[in-house]
């Protein structure tokens, strides 16, 4: 994934890690597990209210207009939690999905399917929440079920 307006690269290869200027990625810890400090939103008008409990528990929201890069600062911790509620092409977020894996953390569809597996070409689309951290994917996943 490339940056580019400011040049940053960033890459994973499959249990090799990943890197963001050829340097290890390590997320950033997160603050707690009840709260998302920082939510990653991917949205339309029309379904935005479908990411209501999230954005309820959220300190602030960032809307990157980068599916690819708002994945890559997901792995590296600076979003705590990204959700997509668009059916997004799984071609677009292949790259940046598997950043996230590599630092240990999960992504999913907004009803808890894994990804992986899934066909990465241009007809296959998918909503997507993830977060570098388990517990706050697993928390954010909880308050979607919640009627």
């Amino acid at each position: 994934v490339l940056n580019l307006a400011t040049g940053e690269s960033w890459d994973a290869i499959r249990g090799q890690g990943a890197h963001r200027d050829g340097e290890p990625l390590r997320p950033l810890p997160s603050a707690a597990t009840d709260s998302i400090e920082v939510l990653g939103l991917e949205s339309t008008p029309r379904n935005i209210l479908d990411a209501a409990p999230l954005l309820a528990r959220t300190g602030k929201v960032r809307l990157f207009g980068s599916m690819a890069l708002s994945l890559a600062h997901t792995a590296a911790g600076g979003i705590s939690v990204h959700c997509s509620t668009i059916r997004a092409r799984v071609f677009d977020m292949t790259a940046s999905a598997l950043m996230i894996t590599e630092v240990g953390g999960t992504v999913s569809d907004l009803e808890g399917n894994p990804l992986a597996g899934v066909e990465a070409g241009l007809e296959s689309r998918r909503t997507l929440l993830s977060s570098a951290d388990p517990a706050l994917h697993a928390f954010s996943l909880a308050l979607l079920r919640t009627p």
